[in-house]
């Protein structure tokens, strides 16, 4: 916004903006919006500014509009005040220069020594906001040294793009060898979980909840041959970016796990590779898939039920109607064909019991008045108006 600009009209600008962006299902989180919309304010609401902000809370974006409207307003009615004491003392025959001057730097020190000193809501020291804090930012910046790792590789992880041969991310398994359990992030991997509640606890010594504990099956391709293969106690553990397998566990089933350049392998006793892992970045993401614990039965859907469908669920009497008359080439039914429970017919003709009327009602008008306050409007009336008020006669409606 422009100095000395409409208020009313940047706001209505910018929440345009908004309503366009989430449309496109971009949607902005609260407290950024309320900053967004305060830091579109020119340098004349600096005042105005620091002093939302020196609040422990912000406001809502609703709230923080009311309050900008009524800010401009009285910033308007200061600079008319401020516009008409100049033109009188312009006009003023009787004022003299060293006078005036005086009376200048006296107004300015009182200004100056009047003016509010900002506490921090972040380390409640006066003398500065909380955008220019010193501590918080010094906080900030170790938080952001210290990210959270769930093992060794995580940060890696981001950046690597796995082979899309592989099936999605959500399936794909690494090895990890500081990993001690074999963890996954769906639970729809495993084959009758077992609920539980646990913690466990990450490389950066933070802990995390798992939810359950069972088998996954794994299908993995073995000299062009696909086996499957089962993981015995794998916790659930909706927290991580990726499913890990630990070399610890592997290693103390009796198994061999050798690392090389650009592949990994799992042997047993025997030599025998059990499960290969191709590496992708500083990665070594295992050749397979996960099976998931879904089963899905499916009908057979019968020709009747097939042409009911095809009709648009039309009813059993018009169908045998119409493949008595010929009415379509090539359409016959049995004359004792029947249409089983079809799920949308039946939901489509539920119905629901109105709503019952109210016991006691006002019995003169005007006895009971319901009202409500429509909040600011974006787009103002031809008038100007941007409330407006309901009110409903309890008897009379």
């Amino acid at each position: 916004m422009s100095e000395g600009g409409d208020v009313k009209v940047h706001i209505a600008q910018f929440f345009n903006a908004v309503d366009k962006l989430e449309f496109m299902d971009v949607w902005i989180n609260g407290d950024l919006l309320s900053i967004m919309l305060l830091y579109s304010l020119p340098s004349s609401f600096e005042n105005f500014r620091c002093a939302i902000e020196s609040r422990d809370a912000l406001p809502n974006v609703e709230q923080l509009k009311v309050v900008e409207e009524y800010e401009a307003r009285n910033q308007v009615t200061v600079n008319e005040s401020g516009a008409m004491l100049a033109h009188h003392s312009k006009h003023n025959p009787n004022s003299k220069f060293g006078k005036n001057s005086s009376m200048s730097r006296n107004e300015t020190n009182a200004k100056a020594s009047s003016r509010p000193k900002y506490k921090c809501s972040f380390c409640k020291i006066a003398g500065h906001k909380y955008a220019d804090c010193r501590k918080r930012m010094k906080q900030e910046a170790e938080k952001a040294n210290n990210t959270e790792m769930e093992s060794f590789f995580a940060e890696v992880a981001q950046y690597t793009s796995p082979d899309p041969t592989r099936g999605t991310e959500a399936n794909q398994w690494c090895l990890d060898s500081e990993c001690t359990f074999y963890v996954c992030k769906d639970a729809r991997m495993l084959t009758s979980s077992v609920r539980t509640r646990s913690d466990i606890r990450l490389a950066n010594n933070a802990t995390s909840v798992v939810n359950a504990k069972r088998d996954v099956k794994l299908l993995t391709s073995i000299d062009n041959k696909t086996k499957r293969i089962r993981l015995e106690n794998i916790l659930h553990v909706p927290d991580l970016r990726t499913n890990l397998l630990s070399v610890a566990k592997i290693v103390d089933k009796g198994y061999q796990v050798v690392f090389g350049p650009n592949r990994a392998s799992v042997r047993d006793h025997k030599g025998n590779i059990k499960l290969t892992a191709d590496r992708q970045g500083d990665l070594y993401i295992l050749k397979g898939s996960t099976e998931h614990a879904n089963t899905a039965t499916q009908r057979k859907c019968s020709e009747t039920e097939m042409w009911h469908q095809r009709f648009g669920h039309l009813n059993l009497r018009e169908l045998l109607h119409m493949s008595k008359t010929q009415a379509v080439s090539g359409f016959k039914l049995k004359n004792n064909s029947e249409v089983s429970n079809c799920e949308i017919c039946i939901t489509q003709k539920l119905t629901n019991f109105p709503f019952s009327s109210r016991v006691h009602r006002s019995q003169h008008r005007l006895e009971i008045i319901y009202s409500d306050l429509c909040a600011p409007m974006q787009t103002s009336s031809i008038r100007g108006a941007r409330y407006f008020m309901t009110l409903i006669d309890d008897h009379s409606r």
